[in-house]
C-alpha cells in the first residue's frame, strides 16, 4: 500500500514538472515574434534589415542581415497593439544585389554588369515591406520594388500604416500591374538560376519578373 502511495505521489511531482516546462515554454513564445522573409530585387545578400513599430514613433524593434540567398530571420518583441510590422532595407559597402536583367545592370560607377553577377548598391538604396501582426509567434516578410511601392503609396496616402491604407495601395498596384496575388503576401525567387524557374507559380514567375525590371526605378526609390 505504502508503495502504490509513493508511485503515485512520484506520477504527480513528474506531472507537476511537466506543466511547469510547458508553461515555461508558452510564456517564452508570447514574449517575441519570429520574423523571417526574403528581400530580392534580385537577390540582396548582406543587406540590413531594420525592424519597426508602424506607430507614430516608429519605435526600432531589431536588426540584422541577409544571408546569401537573400533570406533574414529576426526575433521581435510581441508587444505592439500595431496592425503591421514595418521592414527596412538598406545597403551598406558590405551589401551586393545579384543583376537579375538579362540584358545586365550598370553599376553605380557606370560599368556593366553581368546577368547573375553582384553588384554594389548606393548607400542611398531602400527598399519596404510589411508583415501583418496578427498575434501568433511567427511572420513573414517579402520585400522587393513591389511591396515598396504598396508601403510607400500607402504612407504617402494616409502617413500611417493600417488596413485600410494598405488595402487601398495594395488595390491600385494589383490593379495597374494586373496582379492577382498581394506582393506582400507573394515570395519572390531568384530568376537568375534556372532551377528556380519550373519551381513557381505563374504570380511568382510575373512578380519576380516585374521587379527585375524595375532596376533602375529601384536605385532612386
Amino acid at each position: 500500500m505504502f508503495n502504490t502511495f509513493l508511485h503515485k505521489q512520484v506520477q504527480l511531482f513528474l506531472y507537476f514538472i511537466v506543466l511547469l516546462v510547458i508553461t515555461g515554454c508558452t510564456d517564452t513564445k508570447k514574449e517575441t515574434i519570429n520574423a523571417s522573409g526574403s528581400a530580392i530585387k534580385g537577390v540582396i545578400t548582406n543587406g540590413i534589415v531594420r525592424v519597426f513599430s508602424t506607430s507614430q514613433n516608429k519605435q526600432l524593434l531589431g536588426e540584422t542581415r541577409t544571408n546569401q540567398f537573400g533570406q533574414f530571420t529576426i526575433e521581435v518583441p510581441n508587444k505592439l497593439s500595431d496592425t503591421f510590422i514595418l521592414f527596412e532595407l538598406s545597403a551598406d559597402k558590405d551589401t551586393r544585389m545579384k543583376c537579375d536583367l538579362t540584358i545586365g545592370c550598370i553599376n553605380t560607377n557606370g560599368g556593366q554588369v553581368n546577368f547573375g553577377d553582384n553588384i554594389e548598391l548606393p548607400s542611398s538604396f531602400k527598399l519596404l515591406g510589411i508583415a501583418e501582426n496578427n498575434g501568433i509567434s511567427h511572420v513573414e516578410a517579402y520585400i522587393s520594388p513591389l511591396s515598396h511601392l504598396i508601403v510607400s503609396t500607402a504612407l504617402k496616402n494616409s502617413q500611417i500604416l493600417n488596413e485600410e491604407s494598405v488595402r487601398n495601395a495594395t488595390k491600385w498596384l494589383n490593379n495597374a500591374l494586373e496582379l492577382s496575388q498581394s506582393p506582400i503576401k507573394t515570395q519572390i525567387q531568384d530568376i537568375t538560376e534556372p532551377q528556380n524557374l519550373a519551381l513557381m507559380t505563374e504570380e511568382q514567375l510575373k512578380q519576380s519578373i516585374l521587379s527585375a525590371a524595375m532596376y533602375p526605378e529601384t536605385l532612386s526609390l
